[in-house]
């Protein structure tokens, strides 16, 4: 869900859908330090692989599946960090932490291991990760976490990789008429 909120572009929809002043608010947001600093790709990589650790190999899981509060909230926490991670690699909203194709597809590879090792370390897990599941269901879920996870991480780069070419053709095509009009001209 992260990545197609980010692909939604939350930014640009709510400063075309307010007034004025909110506009402002929301541009100096999208182009604020504070927000800069929080989608840098060092702390969003690590909060986005360290939260899905934190939670899968520690007593987190096993408390919100028995408490639907905290089950919620991670959630949400889970969708924060997603968006967090995902805005500057796939989203539409301008901002100051926008990276070059490459740096966004190196940041999607370098992150996509983390998400394997998870998925190894639970589908050869000798334990239980909560009191509601057994070892084979612990097993069973790693070896999905794993498939998908990479499955996903390989679509997406994929999808980062058509839009690298996408933005390299017109990037050809404006240049082609600008130094057609330049020919024209002189």
């Amino acid at each position: 869900a992260a990545p197609l909120l980010a692909l939604g572009r939350p930014l640009t929809m709510a400063a075309q859908a307010t007034g004025r002043p909110l506009q402002r608010r929301v541009v100096r947001l999208a182009n604020s330090r504070v927000l800069h600093a929080v989608t840098h790709p060092v702390p969003t990589t690590a909060v986005y692989y360290g939260t899905m650790y934190a939670f899968f190999l520690s007593p987190l899981y096993a408390y919100a599946v028995t408490h639907q509060l905290v089950h919620d909230a991670t959630h949400l926490v889970f969708l924060a960090a997603g968006y967090l991670y995902w805005q500057p690699l796939v989203g539409g909203d301008p901002g100051r932490s926008r990276r070059s194709h490459m740096g966004r597809i190196a940041t999607l590879l370098v992150g996509s291991p983390f998400e394997g090792v998870l998925g190894v370390v639970l589908s050869g897990a000798s334990w239980s990760i909560s009191p509601v599941n057994t070892v084979a269901q612990t097993q069973a879920g790693g070896q999905v976490f794993l498939a998908m996870s990479m499955l996903a991480s390989g679509l997406w780069a994929l999808w980062l990789g058509w839009d690298w070419l996408a933005d390299a053709t017109r990037t050809a095509g404006r240049d082609d008429r600008r130094a057609a009009l330049a020919v024209a001209d002189s």
